[in-house]
């Protein structure tokens, strides 16, 4: 029998090296990643913010400055139109005082034949008015006072339910009753004063004499003595303003405040004289000075509401500026809403 012999050499098997695939970025799941981090901690953001901040919102509002005069005028000319912002020291109109209803400038209808005493005679009442106005204008002064002293007290009897807030209410408009007086005053002794002033000079300036037929024309410019914004003019140019009517209204940015509306739960976390954070709609912040609150409660308005339509209230704090800067930053915001927002628990 044949032998069968197999072969002893080792056989080499020869193969090709495969190459590793390329890993791809699974950008699927880095979305999916991204977006469940960024809700967890807005969750988290917001736990935080619900038990440690207390927030309100309010609006940027300004007191508003009556343009009056203690006599009849005639604003000949306005410089600005309503809508337009103004400085301190701008001039707002031309006007003539001192006319007779029938358009006549001057003294009414008066013929002054000896100028001299008639000038030394309104001279004399005019000072008598402006001592007057200004006996008038300290009681207004001393009252307002007495008043003030009295709501402090009434605030923490009201707190202690032994007067109802109406009775309160009633004393802060007598405030803003007296304040107004005093205001009023304040106008009609520096008209006065400018009257007294034209006295002088028409006694220096006229002292030929003067007939029948000669009157003495008075002019006079209205200086603006605040900032603020035009909102009214309520008569044409040359239609007679009466004493006593508004020639037009001002916003008085020199007297700003944010008028915020705080829940009745969250009172107890606000304070008179604190400082709170101010958020306005375009993400500009500013800090403000709690000056002072009301207690009677007030529908909050539509656009403030939880739910559109429902009947809210809320009580009102009024909210100042720290300092002239925060007074600048909240001059864009006339009208316009602002967050208001603190630590609950200091």
């Amino acid at each position: 029998m044949k032998q069968f012999k197999f072969k002893n050499k080792a056989t080499v098997i020869r193969g090709i090296k495969e190459e590793k695939p390329k890993k791809k970025t699974n950008w699927d799941r880095i979305i999916y990643l991204l977006i469940f981090i960024v809700a967890i901690v807005s969750l988290f953001i917001y736990i935080i913010q619900a038990n440690i901040y207390v927030f309100s919102l309010g609006e940027v509002i300004t007191n508003r400055f009556d343009v009056q005069f203690p006599e009849d005028v005639q604003i000949i000319e306005y410089y600005y139109e309503e809508g337009d912002s103004i400085q301190r020291g701008d001039t707002l109109f031309y006007m003539n005082m001192n006319f007779d209803e029938g358009g006549y400038f001057g003294f009414g209808n008066a013929i002054i034949e000896k100028p001299n005493e008639w000038l030394l005679k309104e001279r004399l009442m005019t000072m008598k008015n402006i001592q007057l106005k200004k006996i008038e204008m300290e009681d207004r002064r001393i009252r307002i006072q007495e008043t003030s002293r009295t709501i402090e007290r009434l605030k923490l009897e009201v707190y202690l339910d032994v007067y109802t807030p109406e009775e309160l209410n009633k004393y802060r408009q007598t405030l803003q009753d007296y304040q107004t007086d005093v205001a009023s005053l304040e106008t009609e002794i520096r008209y006065l004063n400018e009257y007294l002033n034209r006295l002088r000079d028409y006694k220096r300036d006229y002292d030929v004499y003067m007939g029948a037929s000669n009157n003495i024309q008075t002019t006079s410019f209205y200086i603006s003595p605040v900032n603020g914004l035009i909102t009214k003019i309520f008569k044409p140019p040359h239609e007679i303003t009466y004493s006593q009517q508004s020639a037009m209204y001002i916003s008085n940015f020199d007297d700003m405040y944010i008028k915020a509306f705080i829940d009745q739960k969250d009172l107890e976390y606000f304070s008179t004289g604190e400082i709170v954070n101010l958020s306005f709609m375009d993400g500009t912040t500013s800090k403000g000075r709690i000056k002072e609150f009301y207690l009677n409660t007030e529908s909050i308005p539509e656009e403030f509401r939880d739910v559109r339509g429902r009947e809210q209230r809320s009580v009102i704090a009024e909210i100042y500026p720290i300092n002239e800067a925060g007074k600048l930053t909240w001059l864009p915001y006339y009208r316009f809403s602002v967050r208001i927002s603190k630590f609950k628990y200091f």
